[in-house]
């Protein structure tokens, strides 16, 4: 409810900055439960670490970057944050959550397409080695298939 006031005050204190971002709660449509989860750059080559909904980027930083590519139609704003840090864009984390997001959308439903997209975006942007990217991906991949197993599920659920 926050979300523009924290904003503002950030862009007040840092006005050289281009991309302010901030921590996403999560919630699961069928459970709904909910966790948050923290944006970090520094896990960016391994998966996507900044959340498109608590995003808040300056009309210059958009100008530099250019607009999102087709090219990458589920991980289009992986592919724009990928460009962004290549073009030195500033980042500034926030500690605070700034959006709510329900799970199942499209990168969820094609989760090995949006993947392969992500690998794509890191190889073509340099943000990891090919090696890197292919590990990332085979990695993200053999989690989703372990946690998408029905008696992995069960657990999860009676721990949570």
């Amino acid at each position: 409810e926050n979300t523009l006031r924290f904003i503002r005050s950030s862009v007040a204190k840092s006005p050289s900055t281009g991309i302010f971002c901030g921590k996403v709660r999560f919630i699961d449509p069928v459970t709904q439960q909910t966790y948050i989860r923290s944006p970090n750059l520094r896990n960016i080559k391994k998966r996507m670490s900044v959340f498109h909904p608590s995003l808040f980027i300056t009309k210059s930083s958009y100008e530099l970057v250019g607009q999102y590519s087709e090219e990458f139609y589920l991980a289009m704003d992986s592919e724009w944050i990928h460009r962004a840090l290549k073009a030195n864009i500033k980042f500034c984390m926030l500690n605070e959550v700034l959006a709510n997001m329900s799970l199942g959308g499209l990168s969820d439903k094609h989760y090995f397409a949006s993947l392969n997209e992500y690998r794509k975006s890191v190889i073509q942007h340099n943000i990891g080695t090919k090696r890197e990217a292919h590990f990332y991906f085979y990695q993200h991949l053999l989690v989703k298939l372990l946690l998408s197993h029905r008696l992995i599920r069960q657990i999860k659920q009676k721990l949570f």
